[in-house]
């Protein structure tokens, strides 16, 4: 192992870490913006479909069908935004969790293991963050990825309801012990945090 590369690595990884909770924070308001519209969306065609069946005339049969297909268009719009979303934050799971495997292995070393990375950060000390990051990441991932799965099965406005406060929740990457290890691991790196989680 390189020890001198090793530690040039280190010294970047807090910068990356600090990015990658903003941009999940931000990726996440975005897609509770987009679940917001999915299920107005679909509250529309639902509201379309009695027109469809039960209107005499051919022209309001084919109003009632443009705009039901103008929703549908957006529907997919939507869906793809959220799935844009999805693989930001699943980039940012995988790449702490290889920053994390990365630190595990250096931190054998006695070196790097004493290695002050800035301020009060040492290499241990990342481990840690690194560790607590990872699995929370993880966890809120799959909570996410299950929301986004179950999108195309909102039938009725209190399921678009808990499709939405499961989004919502963050009880895994935005909970108060998340912020709280966050916001320590700023001030380890002599920062306040850039945005509220």
């Amino acid at each position: 192992m390189n020890v001198d590369l090793a530690k040039k690595e280190l010294e970047l990884m807090p910068d990356i870490i600090k990015s990658d909770a903003n941009n999940w924070h931000q990726n996440v308001q975005l897609g509770s913006e987009q679940v917001k519209l999915y299920i107005e969306l679909c509250m529309k065609i639902f509201a379309e479909e009695p027109i469809l069946y039960n209107e005499e005339t051919c022209r309001g049969k084919r109003s009632a069908t443009q705009r039901t297909r103008a929703h549908f268009y957006k529907l997919f719009e939507v869906t793809s935004k959220m799935e844009q979303i999805l693989a930001v934050l699943a980039d940012i799971t995988l790449r702490t969790e290889h920053m994390w495997q990365r630190v595990s292995m250096w931190n054998q070393d006695e070196i790097i293991q004493q290695h002050c990375i800035m301020w009060e950060m040492t290499t241990p000390k990342l481990l840690d963050y690194l560790g607590f990051f990872t699995q929370r990441y993880d966890y809120e991932w799959q909570l996410k990825e299950m929301v986004v799965s179950d999108l195309e099965y909102i039938d009725s406005s209190y399921a678009g309801y808990i499709v939405l406060e499961t989004w919502l929740n963050n009880r895994h990457a935005g909970d108060d012990e998340f912020n709280r290890q966050l916001n320590a691991f700023y001030r380890s790196t002599g920062q306040r945090a850039c945005s509220p989680q």
